[in-house]
Parts: structure tokens; sequence; C-alpha cells
């Protein structure tokens, strides 16, 4: 398994792969002018776990100075592996590659958010240091307000 910086020519693996983490399609040009665009930004870093010529996980990094911290902070905001590949490495190795990046840009922390009903995501992070130290709140109701 070989992990290397994300390419255009990565697009639609790391599309699929997105869809898949997701459980739906999602708008796909608008997924395409998103990742060309954020692969161009120096605050945001692409990886992708590579076996025989084919993407097998993905994984995407932001950093940005906030103010609650008063530094810089890594966030992974994707981590997906393709569930035929799962348990033969390549996430942790997306993973420490994130931690890696985040360590080297000057970040003073790394956070991610998962999702309730994805507990064997929930374990694989806290076998590698992770810690569950806050909650995360979402809200959908943007489109709905005038």
């Amino acid at each position: 398994m070989r992990i290397r910086p994300a390419e255009t020519r990565d697009l639609q693996a790391v599309y699929a792969l997105l869809c898949a983490l997701k459980g739906c399609m999602l708008p796909e040009a608008a997924f395409a002018a998103i990742y060309v665009h954020n692969l161009a930004q120096p605050s945001k870093r692409y990886f992708v776990a590579e076996e025989g010529g084919a993407v097998r996980g993905f994984v995407s990094l932001h950093m940005e100075r906030q103010l609650y911290s008063a530094a810089l902070v890594g966030e992974i905001k994707e981590l997906i592996v393709d569930e035929a590949w799962r348990s033969r490495g390549a996430g942790a190795e997306l993973l420490h590659a994130a931690q890696r990046e985040a360590k080297e840009a000057g970040c003073e922390l790394l956070q991610l958010s998962s999702g309730f009903p994805r507990t064997r995501a929930h374990a694989f992070y806290e076998r590698h240091g992770w810690a569950k130290d806050h909650f995360g709140f979402t809200y959908k109701g943007l489109q709905e307000e005038t």
C-alpha cells in the first residue's frame, strides 16, 4: 500500500469512495469543482492509499487558525477506505499521513468528527490514540429559512 498526495486524476476514485461513505450519490459537478479547487489550497491536503495502481482509500486534512485555541488546528474532514480493503492497514497509514502532515505544518491539535452509527470507526480511532472529548452538532435548517 502506497500513500501519496491526491491528484486531479484521482477525482473519480475519490468521488466513488465519498459516495460510499455518505451512502448516496453526491452532486458530481459540484464535487469535482470543490475537489479541484481544494487541491490547489495550501491549507488543505488530500492523500490517497494506492494499491495495484488503484485508489483504495482517501483522507482529507484541512488546517486553519482558530480563535478557540489561538493556534493552527487541523481537522480530518473525510477518511474512507474501500470496504474490500479495510483491516489491511490502509486506514492507519492514511491517518498517520494526516497526523504527520498536521505536525509538520505546526498544528497544535488535530480533530475529526464521526457519526454516532460508525462504531467500528470510533474503535479504530481510539486504537490509534484518539479520544472522544466533545459532541458535534449539525443544523440542517438553513435551506428552510427565508
